[in-house]
């Protein structure tokens, strides 16, 4: 028989991430999982990727499931830690776990903003070259909007100050746009 390679791998999880299935984040990370394993065991046709990664991430972030999303964190922690450059999140990475916290249905504001926080954190140590955009921001003040916390205005707006500071310094990414002045209202 014909053993499966990365690619094929990638498939299944780009398949799964379009399913709609409410066990897709589990299968996602079981896959996940096991393409590592294999990698781990030798198997040169397998070679885990930055797109396997983002793909499983991106399953379990829109699945709306803040259980999924907590094991998207964990998944992200790993490719911070990983030694391997071609391996460690990237923009997406990030935006797609911000995105989905925003999108709960009261908005977990505090765990979109964490991952913002150590976006700003590695970028402004160095760690990284990685740097937040205004879709980052956006969708925290779009979680923020959707929250129940009483100063979730206050730190819209903190946010979109902060926006407007950068931009006006030059960081063309943090151009404030409808999306985040209507989130913020």
């Amino acid at each position: 028989g014909v053993n499966p390679n990365i690619v094929t791998y990638n498939a299944c999880l780009k398949t799964l991430s379009r399913s709609g299935e409410k066990d897709a984040p589990k299968k996602a990370l079981e896959l996940l999982e096991k393409i590592e394993n294999e990698q781990k065991h030798g198997d040169q046709a397998v070679k885990i990727d930055r797109i396997s990664y983002n793909t499983a991430l991106h399953t379990m972030a829109k699945s709306g499931s803040p259980k999924a999303l907590l094991d998207a964190e964990r998944v992200l922690e790993k490719m911070e830690k990983n030694p391997d450059k071609s391996l460690q999140p990237n923009l997406f990475s990030y935006n797609t776990i911000i995105e989905g916290y925003s999108k709960l249905r009261n908005g977990d504001s505090y765990r979109a903003f964490i991952i913002l926080q150590k976006l700003l954190e590695a970028q402004k140590s160095g760690r990284n070259t990685i740097h937040a955009d205004s879709f980052s921001f956006n969708n925290v003040i779009f979680a923020l909007s959707r929250s129940r916390l009483k100063s979730a205005a206050a730190r819209s707006e903190e946010l979109l100050k902060y926006m407007e500071r950068e931009y006006k310094n030059g960081n063309a990414r943090l151009k404030t746009d409808v999306f985040g002045y209507s989130a913020c209202i």
